[in-house]
């Protein structure tokens, strides 16, 4: 399942419930950081490891204010609130700890400070990353990467994090999928499209979006089909997850999609062209 991602106090009571909830695969809870309202001190580091493990699995939440104990079944439960006392020194302190030792640093997270009837929690929302995100000790000369299981965070040794260099299509399936689980019509926008038109001088291209239609979602590709055309036949084509650039819902809801690669369409909707190599 997708990562759920926490932005009002809703959506903090629809994931959290006391003396039960306990933390997954997208959601880890704390009731402090270390260095902010507490005597202990700061640990950056042991802070990045908490919000890049997200980045480098399939996402997910790190909600700040939530205590935790143990239940009669040896499992970590939430077990109450522990509000932020000063949650824009806190956000501050996240950005700056991922400033100076996540590379790349870029990774895309929100920090966002919820108001909560029982007090002010702070949750730090991570997409999966499609490259994995290290931690440098520039100090210590010393490089790690985290990621997440169902028993919390796990070191990734060399093997496991080229194996995750090399799979940029795990973030993608994981955006197809939030961005088209709530439409059943199949219906999605590729953007930009290119538009080819050739007649018996001239040759000319224009961007603009392209309606079409997916289906045959697998593990590892998806078709897309042209819901509009006046030629032969209405043409599709298999496109792996590692082709997609981004997909996302537009103000209107609408599933989009943006690939790496070209595809071109004459004026009756036929498929021509993908990245320069001629089709049918």
């Amino acid at each position: 399942m997708p990562p759920r991602y926490l932005h009002t106090a809703a959506d903090v009571d629809a994931a959290i419930q006391l003396d039960h909830t306990t933390e997954g695969l997208h959601l880890d809870f704390k009731a402090a950081i270390p260095g902010f309202g507490t005597k202990e001190d700061k640990d950056p580091l042991e802070l990045c490891r908490d919000v890049t493990q997200f980045a480098n699995h399939q996402g997910g939440c790190l909600l700040i204010g939530v205590a935790e104990k143990m239940n009669a079944s040896k499992l970590k439960v939430a077990a109450g609130f522990n509000p932020v006392q000063e949650p824009d020194k806190l956000r501050a302190g996240i950005e700056e700890a991922i400033t100076n030792y996540c590379v790349p640093n870029t990774f895309t997270h929100y920090i966002e400070i919820i108001p909560h009837p029982s007090g002010t929690l702070l949750a730090v929302n991570v997409p999966p990353s499609r490259i994995p995100i290290i931690l440098w000790d520039r100090q210590h000369h010393t490089m790690q990467a985290v990621t997440r299981n169902n028993h919390g965070k796990h070191y990734l040794n060399p093997d496991e994090l080229e194996r995750l260099r090399m799979n940029g299509s795990r973030a993608a399936k994981i955006a197809f999928d939030e961005a088209t689980k709530s439409e059943p019509s199949g219906a999605i926008v590729l953007s930009p499209g290119y538009l080819q038109w050739s007649g018996t001088t001239q040759r000319w291209y224009r961007k603009h979006s392209l309606p079409f239609t997916f289906s045959q979602v697998t593990d590892s590709t998806f078709t897309l089909q042209a819901s509009q055309g006046s030629g032969n036949g209405y043409p599709s084509i298999t496109i792996p997850y590692g082709l997609i650039r981004e997909c996302w819902r537009d103000g209107h809801g609408q599933p989009t999609l943006l690939l790496h690669l070209d595809i071109e369409y004459d004026q009756n909707g036929e498929l021509r062209f993908v990245d320069g190599h001629p089709q049918g």
